[in-house]
């Protein structure tokens, strides 16, 4: 802590503040003011060179001392803040090395699980719903791998560095998809769910084709289902309705309810119930 006066012969305190503000062994350092002038462009200009107080004289000895304890306390919780700060951003990259040593890892036993259905499709024995299942169960791999391979894409997102390679995608093709992988999790609460299609043309001529990116596509809908399908009561339905006019907007509704605990910070990331 520095108890600086204003007036003093040559360089005054406003002149030392701003030396001691602009080093790198001095600028954390706090700085009260002691100053026997009252005006208030004196006490803006004391905060605006980095002074953390500033005291009149004549000064009360008890006064002085309280605001000192109270800007060291200051201080030290800045500087355990900072420390904090510090150890996080360590974590945060400890935690990026481990999603990529686990993405390689998991790699492995994802070929096992792509490359084992090709080899089984070769048995002629194999009845129509078990060739179907066996491709399903591949391609369920491929769509794994994908999401391996493009998760680091989350991590450029969140630094808005992310180069979106937008090509044409069908939306009801990726809620197929969706329901496709979900079936015996929608099966199990006994979930009705139905889509309804408004466009102002002919669908047949005029898909729902949204400019975008499948994989990112197909987890944002996975998800948002997946949700709807939590928040469901057994036996009750999920309306989906995509409307085409100029542009896409698909709407997801389900019966069920938004906790009440959450409701004031339902739309923060990772918040769930």
């Amino acid at each position: 802590m520095i108890l600086l006066d204003v007036h003093m012969p040559g360089m005054d305190g406003y002149d030392i503040c701003h030396h001691l503000k602009c080093g790198t062994n001095t600028s954390h350092i706090p700085i009260i003011f002691v100053t026997g002038s009252c005006e208030v462009a004196d006490e803006v200009r004391v905060f605006a060179i980095g002074a953390v107080d500033y005291v009149t004289k004549p000064v009360n000895p008890h006064t002085l001392l309280a605001r000192i304890k109270t800007h060291i306390a200051l201080s030290d919780a800045s500087i355990k803040l900072q420390h904090q700060a510090e150890v996080m951003n360590e974590v945060a990259v400890l935690r990026e090395q481990i999603d990529l040593i686990t993405r390689h890892d998991l790699k492995a036993p994802l070929n096992t699980i792509i490359v084992a259905p090709q080899v089984l499709l070769l048995d002629c024995c194999l009845t129509e719903q078990q060739r179907q299942l066996i491709s399903h169960i591949m391609e369920c791999g491929y769509r794994m791998l994908d999401m391996i391979n493009n998760s680091l894409d989350m991590y450029k997102m969140e630094n808005n560095t992310y180069k979106l390679n937008q090509t044409g995608v069908n939306i009801e093709n990726v809620l197929n998809d969706v329901f496709r992988d979900l079936s015996s999790v929608i099966s199990d609460k006994h979930i009705n769910v139905s889509i309804s299609i408004d466009s102002d043309g002919d669908q047949a001529k005029y898909p729902e084709i949204a400019y975008a990116e499948y994989l990112l596509c197909y987890s944002l809908f996975s998800n948002l289902i997946i949700n709807a399908i939590e928040a469901s009561p057994n036996n009750s339905c999920i309306l989906i309705s995509i409307t085409h006019n100029n542009k896409i907007i698909t709407t997801i509704e389900n019966y069920g309810e938004v906790p009440e605990h959450i409701r004031p910070i339902f739309f923060k990331k990772l918040v769930t119930s």
